[in-house]
């Protein structure tokens, strides 16, 4: 019932108690439920995290990833751009982005290296394919604004390759790159690779 009446009072409120006690009252499936019927991702996205469902809150944020990078190529091509949708796109990735940051660094079983391995560079991958999406819709016209949101896409690969350091080994990380990326250029992982190695070699 406070999940409906949220909704319809104000959809960007949060819809889910924030305390163990209140939370471990509510029905977790049903709220869940109404959150993905009124498309509420961050709604969605607390509540797997609560039931360790990882994988799936990651797929759901990465949906709405692409979502809002589709909208940001849209506002690319189309014949009437608009640079202030242009800046909320570009904050709206980066909000993106971070959550399913989160959404990995949460992932509370240690021991599973394959789920662990598999959360981060599922993000990885969707993010360089986007990326590259984006570079693809370049023109004389709008190439300052590409570069613009690949720019914060190749810093967001770096800053995601950094925390992958963090819970899988540099070894592991090099040699899943050169499996998952061997029919695509390799320049661009191979110098974020090389800063982040030189980096660690500094602590």
């Amino acid at each position: 019932t406070q999940v409906v009446l949220l909704i319809k009072l104000n959809r960007s409120q949060s819809v889910l108690p924030t305390s163990k006690e209140r939370k471990n009252n509510f029905p977790i499936q049903q709220c869940l439920d109404i959150c993905i019927e009124n498309k509420i991702t961050d709604a969605c996205v607390f509540i797997l995290l609560t039931t360790q469902e990882n994988r799936r809150a990651l797929n759901i944020q990465i949906d709405e990833l692409i979502t809002v990078c589709n909208g940001a190529k849209k506002n690319l091509i189309q014949g009437t751009f608009n640079l202030n949708d242009h800046e909320i796109y570009k904050e709206d990735i980066k909000k993106n982005i971070d959550q399913c940051i989160v959404i990995c660094e949460n992932y509370e079983d240690n021991n599973n290296e394959n789920e662990i391995e598999g959360l981060w560079f599922t993000l990885l991958t969707q993010l360089y394919k986007i990326m590259n999406e984006i570079k693809g819709e370049r023109t004389e016209k709008n190439q300052n604004y590409v570069e613009d949101i690949t720019k914060l896409l190749s810093v967001q690969i770096e800053v995601i390759l950094k925390q992958m350091c963090c819970y899988i080994s540099i070894n592991k990380i090099i040699e899943q790159i050169t499996y998952n990326f061997k029919d695509v250029q390799f320049k661009e992982f191979k110098e974020l690779l090389v800063k982040i190695l030189s980096s660690l070699s500094h602590m």
